[in-house]
């Protein structure tokens, strides 16, 4: 028995190990992954008008992980300021504009409920960008405010790291069939799981316990599918990193959508909302390899083009210009 733990943990330290050496390499490889050519076309004349002032400090400190991205890709673009702005609402980051002079209020909504809208901060912005944009939109007075905020990766390395893993999915014969690391607490996390563990047709990969981030990444890598779950939202860094690395993702249907909606079959495969599919979708992709790979495909290419921290700065910068002139 002893014998046992002590080879458990020494695998466990090599592991460790082995996290931290490939984290190493790939932060002093000096790759990194940038963005191809902008989705969202900006004229450079009207960007030099336009000046971005952003706030010292959150009303939440962990609202970093959900924002810095997006400070770092509009700085490709436009003047990016520090700046001591109040932030007085949960799940709410509160920038300024300031274009030709004037100064105009911007919101990034970052909380996990989609029905969930400040109308006091609603009011005092000029756009209002909600990440967890609710499918069917909004009838408030002022929803022509209120726009799809995409979703930012929540881990500042993934831009590092991204090449080297891409490379691994392209190169190595995948590990695991069907794959997803998820905490229990909710309750369409634990149906899935359920279905998933109880199936007979082909080998689940899952558990409760984290791994580092870098791990994550290569395990999503080496799978076949990966499954999306819902938490307190529906979209969930899990999606982006999924998109980022390129996988063959099921999962059911979004109750949010991102500010280019993910397309069925296409980015991603919808599960029912019971999940009666779930199974024999997974199964059905296993054995279809081509539409699997066009599956991954798409999905590294939706990352790209949309969701890259460039894009999304692109993209919210379009909305910001057309609503202050």
């Amino acid at each position: 028995m002893i014998a046992g733990v002590n080879l458990r943990q020494t695998a466990q330290l090599a592991g460790a190990w082995r996290d931290l050496w490939n984290e190493a390499r790939w932060r002093f490889s000096g790759e990194g992954s940038a963005a191809g050519p902008i989705s969202f076309p900006l004229e450079e004349e009207r960007l030099r008008n336009l000046e971005i002032r952003w706030p010292v400090t959150y009303q939440w400190a962990g609202a970093g992980r959900f924002v810095e991205g997006l400070a770092r890709g509009l700085r490709r673009f436009v003047t990016v300021r520090s700046a001591e702005i109040p932030q007085t609402y949960r799940g709410i980051v509160q920038l300024q504009a300031v274009w030709r002079g004037k100064t105009f209020g911007v919101t990034i909504d970052y909380s996990d409920f989609r029905d969930q809208i400040d109308e006091n901060c609603l009011s005092q912005s000029a756009v209002y960008f909600k990440m967890q944009y609710r499918r069917e939109g909004y009838s408030r007075g002022e929803a022509g405010k209120i726009v799809p905020g995409g979703y930012i990766n929540g881990h500042p390395r993934i831009y590092e790291y991204l090449p080297h893993v891409r490379r691994a999915a392209d190169s190595q014969t995948p590990r695991y069939q069907v794959y997803g690391r998820f905490g229990l607490q909710f309750e369409a996390r634990r149906k899935a799981v359920e279905l998933l563990e109880r199936q007979t047709e082909f080998r689940y990969e899952g558990g409760l316990k984290m791994v580092r981030y870098s791990r994550f990444l290569l395990e999503t890598a080496a799978a076949q599918i990966c499954i999306d779950l819902p938490g307190y939202g529906d979209l969930c860094s899990r999606l982006a990193d999924y998109l980022a690395v390129g996988a063959c993702i099921v999962g059911p249907r979004h109750g949010s959508v991102l500010h280019v909606p993910l397309e069925d079959r296409k980015h991603i495969v919808y599960a029912r909302s019971d999940l009666s599919d779930l199974v024999p979708l997974c199964k059905h992709y296993l054995e279809n390899h081509e539409e699997r790979d066009r599956l991954r495909r798409n999905a590294r290419e939706y990352f790209d083009r949309y969701l890259h921290r460039e894009q999304l700065a692109a993209y919210y910068l379009q909305q910001c210009l057309a609503r202050l002139e």
